[in-house]
């Protein structure tokens, strides 16, 4: 893992300590809410599971979510092509996982052909899902699965998270969340896991001395 993250240090954010919500609690879900948010997604239907996958797995912000088009779906190459709303060049993502969601999605989606939005608005024929209506899938999925306090956007703090207790090195990290600045990226890392990834390495060192 980075040093840059290991070194991290509570700060200042929108009035809030880094990595918690505007609630007090920290913004990653855990792998065991992430396991409970996905089956109550699924159980609701192959729409819900794939809008919050596709949050997860690409670190999508809700903009981002609404506002893919169906072209950015490449059927020869299998990869899924992201610009960052806030610019920067697209990101080519290959993640084998989701094609499989995306061509369900693509039998059960109803819309007319001159929409060509992934998520089509339910009542404008050529508009996409609302931001208030991405948010909203969130809220009724955590609600099933029993998890209160977070937001869609707490999706892709989780994935910066994950990835960094993985051990991604920062810079592997910021361009997966499509930031312009290698630094932007540490703020969506929190503190409680990456506290917890520096134990894991503790215990490795420990168990290397022990050997010699």
């Amino acid at each position: 893992m980075s040093p840059e993250f290991l070194n991290l240090k509570p700060g200042p954010h929108r009035g809030r300590p880094f990595g918690t919500t505007k609630e007090g609690v920290r913004r990653e879900l855990t792998p065991e809410e992430q396991d409970a948010l996905f089956s109550a997604a699924k159980k609701r239907g192959v729409r819900e599971e794939f809008m919050l996958k596709l949050c997860y797995r690409l670190a999508l912000r809700v903009k981002e979510l609404v506002e893919l088009k169906l072209d950015a779906f490449d059927d020869k190459t299998k990869e899924i092509l992201v610009k960052g709303c806030k610019g920067g060049d697209i990101q080519h993502y290959k993640v084998p996982d989701l094609w499989p969601l995306y061509e369900r999605w693509l039998k059960e989606r109803e819309a007319p052909e001159t929409n060509r939005w992934l998520f089509p608005h339910r009542d404008k024929p050529n508009d996409h899902l609302t931001l208030g209506g991405g948010q909203a899938v969130f809220t009724n999925v955590a609600r099933d699965a029993g998890i209160t306090g977070h937001s869609i956007h707490d999706l892709r703090v989780s994935c910066a998270t994950d990835m960094a207790n993985s051990g991604a090195p920062q810079v592997t990290i910021a361009g997966w969340l499509r930031h312009q600045s290698v630094d932007s990226a540490a703020k969506y890392v929190s503190l409680r896991l990456t506290a917890e990834f520096q134990r894991l390495q503790a215990e490795q060192f420990t168990r290397r001395w022990r050997k010699r």
